[in-house]
């Protein structure tokens, strides 16, 4: 209960910043969550810790806990659960005026609001 109150805190928090970096960057996450892994399992420094995360403690890697968070996001704007920043920024392209006679709105593909935030007046 401690390593998942101080380290999946630590993990978790604003992870899907994370979204579609290298597994470079990823590894290094991957290798606490391997570490708490061992310490909670008993595990030697090379042994596996796949049958642990998997079977016993129901932890996913930190790539796939990224993509569910995602995912999570972009359910919950969908269905208005979300606040209303995350509401004003995914549309599906059917909604679109310009696009909705395309594919990508027949498909029920989404479109994220463009935001310019490089620009500033003086």
């Amino acid at each position: 209960m401690l390593l998942h109150a101080f380290v999946f805190s630590r993990l978790d928090y604003c992870n899907s910043l994370f979204f579609g970096l290298p597994d470079t960057s990823i590894s290094k996450l991957q290798s606490v969550q391997n570490a708490a892994a061992r310490l909670f399992g008993g595990l030697r420094k090379f042994d596996h810790v796949t049958p642990i995360l998997r079977d016993q403690l129901h932890w996913l890697p930190i790539r796939q806990r990224i993509d569910f968070k995602i995912a999570t996001l972009v359910y919950k704007s969908l269905n208005h659960l979300a606040p209303q920043y995350l509401l004003d920024m995914l549309h599906f392209a059917s909604d679109d005026p310009v696009l909705s006679k395309n594919r990508s709105a027949a498909n029920g593909q989404l479109m994220q609001e463009q935001w310019q935030t490089s620009t500033m007046e003086k």
